[in-house]
Formats: structure tokens, C-alpha cells, sequence
């Protein structure tokens, strides 16, 4: 016997290692029956045609077949379709004795569930001669919902964070929208069914300051809770429950509780309700719901209580903004000893009148050198388009937030949010500038947005955008009737290169791929890196005749960096979507590669 190739890797599971299963592969000539009745996991044999010829109960379970089932067919029938040629070619080269790491593919199992599989196996020779190869699969789908739950998690404290920041500069006269706009993210990253948030009077009477809940039939339409009042003696164990220490309170069941959520709110169910407190009073309290018996897992407990601390905070910070604002002496306390840029304009000189110590500081100038000081001197604008603007801005008669370019005393430039507010203060009126520099900000937002847009390597968008992109363009095709073609790349035995140059010398030939691609390209073109060593491109305002022009030119272009490509192109059909396209490009990849690679085919 002898084994030239091994389907081998770090097992999946921690729990579970490979020395056994290499044993149990390894002595398969000897006792195949009693082998594979042993192996934990579906175990198939396979000839070289790839014809199975041997297999576990395991196996026929895992693919929903009787006893026996599986015999005589190709495996290659199981291998989800995107999946089979490199199925089929890693097969094959174990079968000719080249090593192969462990593969792992989409499957396509029992009640035609979609699995994602790791493979692995041994290669021998029969008796007469002939190769075969015994290869174990595992279903790791778990190990893939456990990444796809760190994701989720992930994603709701950077949720919360970003609301953080947010509140952080809403005005009193921008809450309520502010409001009303991050419980919806809130719920939608829940799959919440309903989000309240009370505001508790001194009394002990709730108010519903804002609600979003989701219709039970539909579970799409998003519908504001009508302004009510609740006398808390109709709900006292809620409200006991609110009054303690308690960081949350589980809400459901049945009884008085649940009689108790229905008072509340006729659309509550299962879920969790969050004091919000102002020093020790209660202040009001976030409620967010799933439907009755819904099981929450410690995830969702946590991103409720987070989601409350966050509100709460607003709530509290805008309701005492809104106290000191309606006071002129505590107005003026918060003026001068704020650490926010402030400063009051005359609207009809547009000159300063006050500016707190703050705002000296940002500007680089003396306070004494800021009052009576020309408004256009902090800006870059014209005195006469400044006016302009102000004009435009009272006439709002609100809070106005504006994001401007604005000049310090040393000459540099500074990105800032301008909230503008009309104001009466001894029968005059001013208007009231609260200045935050985001500068910062500003970049770093940028940075994030071409990182989640692009792929690192290559500087090409990624697979997420460039659907989004080649999404809208097609809408843009279909409204004007104009042609779109698109082309899908997959360089050929890319493998090889990082197997014998190493995967920094792979990644050097993508990157050089990429910028002859991107040198080919017109400037409305989008080219992106789907993924490995998959590309593609869409061409708005492209027929077929012309895409398959640009693609031998592509084609060229990657042999002079060493590699070659296969290129699949098809031209958009009016009234399909972007996945239509992708299908029909994939499928011309598919057949290039089929062909013999190195090929466009369109």
C-alpha cells in the first residue's frame, strides 16, 4: 500500500483530533468494513473517475440515502456547482499523489440542505493496480454560525458607539428625530419586534416619548407608537421592578406580569426593559421586545442594556439641555464655563458680541480680541456669502447644523459642525454658535468608508460594493435603456503560485494583475476583487462586442505579470437584476475554464 497524498489539516473541532481518522484512513485496505463503520464522520470511497465505490453508514445518512445509495456515483453530484471544479482538481491531483491541505466546499446534504464541508483523505492502490482515494468529510457550518454570531456582536457595539458619538451632539430640537431614527437601528439589530422609550415624570406618570414596532403579519412595516400616558398604579410591578437597582428587568410570562407589559404596550411580548436614572430617581426606561417566547441569549441581554445606557444618556444630557437653554442665568454659567466652542453673533452686524474662553482657545485668539470681532474673519467665506448664509439659516427660525470650513488665527483650516441657534436674551436677539471640530473625524470616516469598500491587497472595491455599485448602475441602464456587459476573472492555477513562489509572491502578482487591469480601465468602469484570486468588472454603456474586446486585452495583460486568466463575459438583459448578471458571467467563467483556461468566452 502506499499514500502519496493526504486531504489533511488542523481538525475543525478542538475536541476531536486527527490521529485516529489518519489511523482509521490509513489501514482501510486491511478491514474496509470494519474502518468505515468505525470513522465518526461520512466516509466515502471514491475511484478515479471519482465514481464512489465504497462508503459509511455515516456517509448515506449525511446525503439522505439508503444503505448503498451512494455507490456508483460521482461524488463530484454532491459538490454544491461553484464549488466543482476545484472540487474535481484537487481530487484529481491527490489521486496522482500531489499532497493537498484539507479542502473545504459547499455541499449539498440531506433534504437538500447546503453544508459547508471540510474534506480530507488517503490515497492507495488496489490490488490489481488501480488508485483510489478514501476521503472523511466533516460538516462545519457551526464553526461558521459561531464566526457569523462574533460578527453580529461585533457590529452591534460598533452600532452603539456610533449612536454614542452621535448623541453626543443632537440639540433639543433635533431629539426627537434622533430619536426616532436609532431605535429603528436598534431594533433592526435586535430583530426586535417592538422598541418603546418612557420618559417617567416625578409623579411616577409614563410618557411614550417615541416607539418603533414591527407589524406581526407583515414583520416589515415600521410604524411610531401614538403619544400615550400610563398611570403608574396600573402598572406596580413594572414600575417596583424599575425602581430598584436592578440593571434590567425580564419582561413575559404570564398573569398579572404579562397583563401588566399589555398596559404598557399592546404590541409587548418577550423582552427586556432598561431603567434609564437621574441621579437616583427614575427617568424613564428603554423597552425593547421580541415575540412571546422568544429565547434570549446573553448577547441580546447585553446589547439591551448597552442600547439603554446610550439612550439614557441622551435623554438625561438633552433634558438638561433644555433646562439651562429656557434659563438666561444658567444660560450664561453654561456659556462661559462650557467647555463647547460657543460664541453669540449680532444677525444684524454679523459681528461676535460674546465668545467663551473655549472658543478663544480654538481660534488662537484672546477673548478680548473675539467681541465685536467680523464673523467672516473665522470663516472662508466672503463677508457678502457669509450674510448670504445667515440669512438662509434664520430664516429656518430652529436649530440649524451646518458643517462649514472655518480659519484660526494661525491660518489653518478646521472641518466643523455649526449648531445655530435664534435666542432672546434681554429682548435681543443673537444667534448662539456651538462649534465642534471634526476634523478628525471627518478623515477618519473617510478612511473607514474606502476600507469597507475596498479590498486591502488590491485597492480594487470589494465583492459588497461593487454588487452595490453594479446594482445602481443597473438601474441607471434600465431607466435610460442604455447596454451594460459584465466580466468575470478567475486567474488560472493560482494555487500553484503561493504553493511554489509563497503567498507573499502571490500576493505581489495580484497586486500587479489588479494595476493592468485598472490601467485598461475606463474612468466609469468598476472593477473589483470578489474574492482569492476571483475578479470582475462592469461596464455601464458596454455591449457584448465591446466587453469581449477588453477582455483579450485583459487577457494579454496577465501574461505579461506570469499568470494567465479565464474571462467569462455576458452582455445585461433589461428587466433582470444584478444577480441574473453575475449567474449568466459565472456561467461563461465556468465554460473558459471547462475549455481549457487561458480563454474568454462570451
Amino acid at each position: 500500500m502506499s499514500y502519496d497524498g493526504t486531504l489533511t489539516g488542523v481538525a475543525s473541532d478542538p475536541g476531536r483530533g486527527t490521529a485516529r481518522e489518519d489511523v482509521l484512513l490509513s489501514s482501510y485496505e486491511d478491514e474496509p468494513a470494519v474502518v468505515l463503520d468505525a470513522f465518526p464522520d461520512p466516509v466515502v470511497v471514491v475511484d478515479e473517475s471519482f465514481v464512489v465505490v465504497s462508503s459509511n453508514p455515516e456517509a448515506d445518512r449525511f446525503f439522505g440515502h439508503e444503505p448503498g445509495g451512494l455507490l456508483g456515483r460521482s461524488a463530484l453530484d454532491w459538490v454544491h456547482e461553484p464549488d466543482r471544479i476545484e472540487a474535481a482538481e484537487r481530487a484529481a491531483a491527490l489521486l496522482a499523489g500531489q499532497s493537498q491541505k484539507v479542502l473545504t466546499v459547499r455541499m449539498i446534504a440531506a433534504e437538500s440542505r447546503q453544508a459547508w464541508v471540510e474534506v480530507r483523505g488517503r490515497r492507495f492502490e488496489t490490488a490489481d493496480g488501480g488508485r483510489r482515494a478514501v476521503l472523511g468529510l466533516r460538516d462545519v457550518g457551526w464553526r461558521l454560525a459561531r464566526e457569523l454570531s462574533s460578527a453580529r456582536s461585533l457590529s452591534r457595539s460598533l452600532l452603539l458607539a456610533q449612536l454614542a458619538v452621535q448623541f453626543q451632539n443632537v440639540t433639543p430640537g433635533q431629539f426627537v428625530d434622533a430619536l426616532a431614527t436609532a431605535l429603528g437601528q436598534i431594533g433592526d439589530a435586535a430583530h426586535a419586534e417592538v422598541v418603546d422609550v418612557h420618559e417617567v415624570d416625578a409623579d411616577g406618570t409614563a410618557h411614550v416619548l417615541r416607539g418603533r414596532w414591527v407589524d406581526d403579519h407583515s414583520r416589515t412595516a415600521s410604524t411610531s407608537i401614538a403619544p400615550a400616558q400610563i398611570d403608574a398604579s396600573s402598572v406596580p410591578v413594572w414600575t417596583q421592578a424599575m425602581d430598584s437597582t436592578d440593571d434590567m428587568v425580564i419582561l413575559g410570562g404570564d398573569g398579572a406580569p404579562r397583563a401588566e407589559m399589555h398596559t404598557i404596550d399592546p404590541a409587548l411580548g418577550s423582552g427586556i426593559s432598561v431603567p434609564l436614572r437621574e441621579g437616583d430617581r427614575l427617568a424613564g426606561t428603554v423597552t425593547i421586545s421580541w415575540p412571546h417566547g422568544t429565547v434570549l441569549g446573553n448577547d441580546d441581554r447585553d446589547f439591551v442594556a448597552g442600547a439603554g445606557r446610550v439612550i439614557g444618556s441622551a435623554v438625561v444630557r438633552v433634558r438638561a439641555m433644555q433646562t439651562l437653554l429656557e434659563s438666561e442665568a444658567l444660560f450664561r454659567d453654561l456659556f462661559r464655563s462650557s467647555s463647547a466652542v460657543m460664541y453669540l453673533i449680532d444677525p444684524s452686524s454679523l459681528r461676535l458680541v460674546d465668545a467663551n474662553a473655549a472658543a478663544a482657545s480654538f481660534y488662537g485668539y484672546a477673548r478680548e480680541e473675539m467681541l465685536g470681532m467680523d464673523l467672516h474673519r473665522l470663516t472662508v467665506h466672503s463677508a457678502d456669502d457669509l450674510r448670504a448664509m445667515i440669512e438662509a439659516i434664520r430664516a429656518e427660525e430652529q436649530v440649524t447644523v451646518i458643517e462649514e470650513h472655518q480659519m484660526l488665527a494661525d491660518g489653518t483650516v478646521r472641518v466643523v459642525e455649526i449648531h445655530s441657534t435664534p435666542m432672546r436674551i434681554n429682548r435681543r436677539s443673537f444667534d448662539l454658535a456651538i462649534v465642534q471640530d471634526v476634523t478628525d473625524q471627518r478623515r477618519a470616516h473617510q478612511e473607514l468608508e474606502r476600507m469597507a469598500s475596498t479590498d486591502d491587497l488590491t485597492g480594487a472595491l470589494n465583492r459588497r460594493r461593487f454588487l452595490e455599485v453594479a446594482g445602481a448602475e443597473l438601474a441607471r441602464c434600465e431607466r435610460y435603456g442604455r447596454d451594460a456587459s459584465l466580466l468575470m476573472l478567475d486567474l488560472d492555477h493560482f494555487k500553484s503560485v503561493n504553493d511554489t513562489r509563497g503567498h507573499l509572491a502571490g500576493d505581489e502578482v495580484l497586486v500587479a494583475f489588479a494595476d493592468a487591469c485598472s490601467a485598461l480601465m475606463r474612468e466609469q468602469d468598476r472593477f473589483a476583487r470578489l474574492g482569492g484570486e476571483e475578479f470582475a468588472v462592469f461596464l455601464p454603456e458596454t455591449a457584448l462586442a465591446a466587453a469581449l474586446a477588453l477582455a483579450e486585452r485583459v487577457r494579454a495583460a496577465a501574461e505579461g505579470v506570469g499568470v494567465t486568466v479565464s474571462i467569462g463575459a455576458a452582455q445585461w438583459e433589461p428587466g433582470s437584476d444584478v444577480e441574473v448578471l453575475y449567474a449568466m458571467a459565472d456561467k461563461q467563467l465556468y465554460a473558459a475554464k471547462q475549455d481549457g483556461r487561458n480563454r474568454v468566452v462570451g
